[in-house]
């Protein structure tokens, strides 16, 4: 119940509506069975009888329809919010503890969580039509005989609590398959995202098949196959006690003769009628169940809370004097017996206007420094300054906003924005897609770009067109010419870098060209999660080259 009341906040008065629709339509429902009886064992039938009878039916349909729409449409506004609330929570979410999630838990969140809970809400109405019913056939069983009633809820809390029996293992069970459902989506993201090392290798294919996804498809299939077994059983035994509810009241009545036989028809006709409500209330349970546990799945995300606060927006520093890292460091975590890789501490100072390089190997921790810097990752110590700030949760998202970055892992959105997020200079547009060569290859509409589908350097010279348009004050491009050719990456360091440090732009740019490390302002190496400033500035190709170590470590020089 607390996904209902949590799900519906807002919607309370709505749903209460509902519900009494929902009472209404169960009224009149038992009023017809009791005008049934009547008509049945009357001597003389009027024409009265006959046009109350016809019109509680025509209630009954309608308020039955009126509030199983109203209650569908309510489900269905509900998971809209759910969805919408999650993307924010999402978007509200660190950088950090999207990466610790990964990328395949989201997305099963995203999908088969919030479907579990759409079904969950839209099984809803079976479940508060079914409960309303269950209520106005208990009144109207009390007031029709008292031992009826009671043997009636004899049996009742007999049912139930066999049926909660098996409802908590169907529950258990549902949560084994969630869990196990990470697992499968993992091995789906290896299906399509290692498809070329798949593709190229038999032996690959076979035992990635074998020993990796067929065990857990195989575990999904036996979770799954129990948990509706014992679904099956639930809804089986509702159905069957209910029979045999009018089995035991026959017998009572014919041993003991309890009631008339009026009496006995009346409720063998209620008890039946109630059947097909329960029947669906019963048979809606499963999908709250897996509705709950969907919900239980999203909360231990432990995503940002999306709270209802207006975003003010802070205007960006245009005129700052320095960034400044000073001792930063970062741990990230240990997995199994294996040490988690550290990072720091960090000391580095960027001026505004600044060309800065940063070199090193790979699994140096470039990209860790890179976040850090940009404040996508929160140091565990040390401290960053900006603009004569400390940077903290008070300021972080303003911090962030005076950076572009395009990172070896970027992704391309079509919309083109600029700094204010509207719709660009249309002349602007064409004067970068000119001096990136891709004026052939993509053309802008409405502020759109036509296609994504390019080259992996094409779609980095798109990510970079994205960066100038939004006109931020720092640009970090991580490793954004390994994937030019060799022409166009002597324009990316002779050109375009000049021309974004003639524009007042500061750059830093993770890079391996040393033939172009004399056009820096500075060169930092990392190494180790460590960084350190070469001694030399503005030295010819050879002299550059030759003085950078590939391996040893030079002297750690304080920024």
């Amino acid at each position: 119940m607390s996904l209902v009341w949590t799900l519906l906040r807002g919607s309370s008065l709505k749903f209460f509506f509902a519900v009494v629709l929902s009472a209404l339509s169960a009224g009149c429902g038992i009023a017809v069975i009791s005008m049934i009886g009547q008509v049945a064992s009357a001597d003389d039938i009027t024409g009265l009888d006959v046009a109350l009878l016809f019109v509680f039916i025509l209630l009954l349909f309608c308020f039955s329809v009126s509030s199983q729409a109203m209650l569908t449409s309510l489900g269905h506004h509900v998971v809209h919010r759910l969805r919408l609330h999650l993307s924010r929570r999402i978007l509200k979410t660190s950088v950090e503890r999207i990466d610790q999630l990964g990328q395949p838990t989201i997305l099963a969140t995203l999908t088969k969580d919030v479907t579990s809970i759409s079904q969950a809400f839209n099984s809803l109405p079976f479940v508060v039509y079914g409960a309303a019913v269950l209520l106005c056939c208990y009144g109207y069983l009390i007031q029709l005989s008292v031992p009826f009633f009671l043997s009636t809820l004899v049996m009742t809390i007999t049912s139930v609590f066999i049926a909660k029996q098996l409802m908590s293992a169907s529950r258990k069970l549902k949560r084994e398959v969630r869990e196990n459902d990470d697992a499968l989506y993992d091995r789906y993201a290896g299906l399509l995202l290692g498809r070329n090392e798949l593709k190229l290798s038999r032996a690959r294919r076979r035992r990635f098949f074998e020993d990796s996804l067929t065990p857990i498809v195989g575990k999904a299939l036996d979770l799954e196959v129990r948990a509706d077994r014992y679904t099956v059983l639930t809804g089986s035994w509702v159905n069957t006690s209910i029979l045999l509810l009018i089995a035991i009241i026959i017998l009572i009545h014919v041993l003991f003769a309890v009631g008339s036989k009026e009496q006995l028809m009346g409720f063998a006709l209620t008890i039946l009628y109630l059947r097909s409500p329960l029947a669906g209330m019963i048979g809606s349970l499963p999908a709250l169940i897996q509705g709950s546990v969907a919900y239980n799945k999203v909360q231990q995300l432990a995503l940002n809370e999306d709270e209802d606060k207006p975003d003010h927006e802070r205007a960006l520093e245009k005129h700052w004097q320095s960034l400044e890292l000073r001792d930063v460091t970062y741990q990230y975590p240990s997995e199994a017996d294996e040490q988690g890789f550290s990072v720091g501490p960090i000391n580095f100072k960027l001026t505004p206007g600044e060309l800065v390089f940063w070199v090193g190997g790979n699994g140096s921790g470039k990209s860790s420094c890179a976040r850090l810097i940009t404040g996508l990752y929160h140091p565990h110590g040390g401290e960053v300054f900006f603009a004569g700030e400390k940077i903290d949760e008070t300021n972080r998202d303003w911090f962030l906003s005076h950076f572009s970055v395009v990172f070896a892992d970027f992704y391309l959105f079509k919309q083109l924005i600029n700094e204010t997020g509207d719709r660009p200079d249309e002349a602007l547009v064409t004067h970068y897609l000119n001096a990136l060569a891709l004026e052939q290859k993509v053309t802008v509409s409405e502020g759109e770009l036509s296609s994504t589908k390019l080259s992996q350097g094409q779609r980095k010279r798109l990510a970079l067109l994205l960066a100038y348009l939004e006109n931020r004050s720092i640009i970090l491009l991580d490793e954004w010419a390994a994937d030019q050719d060799p022409s166009f990456r002597k324009v990316f360091y002779t050109e375009l870098l000049p021309e974004l440090k003639a524009r007042g732009k500061t750059v830093i740019a993770i890079t391996h060209d040393d033939h172009y490390f004399h056009l820096a302002d500075k060169v930092y190496r990392i190494h180790q999660g460590t960084m350190s400033l070469l001694e030399y500035e503005h030295s010819d190709n050879q002299t550059m080259a030759a003085a950078i170590p590939p391996h040893n470590d030079k002297e750690k020089l304080k920024c």
